[in-house]
């Protein structure tokens, strides 16, 4: 997880407002232990959570890492009614 909101990324995630107590975050970081999913803390209590783009695989087509994405946040009990590419340039 990375908590510095000067980092640059380009996730297809979610955006979640509102402030993370530490047991919080660590909550959410255990519910994507295992897989490639990103945490990111933004600007104004924001967090963002998804899959960085840079981690497609060859051999994976658009709609599967969008697919991915989807049923990693769902299992986890996260809204994917506003799935889609978040990108910040730092």
């Amino acid at each position: 997880m990375s908590n510095s909101s000067s980092t640059s990324f380009c996730i297809y995630g979610v955006k979640i407002d509102g402030n993370l107590g530490y047991e919080e975050e660590q909550v959410l970081q255990n519910k994507f232990a295992g897989t490639d999913m990103e945490i990111i803390q933004g600007e104004c209590d924001s967090y963002y959570i998804g899959r960085s783009w840079s981690n497609i695989e060859d051999n994976e087509t658009g709609k599967q890492f969008k697919d991915f994405v989807k049923r990693i946040l769902k299992k986890a009990g996260i809204s994917t009614e506003d799935l889609g590419t978040h990108e910040d340039r730092g």
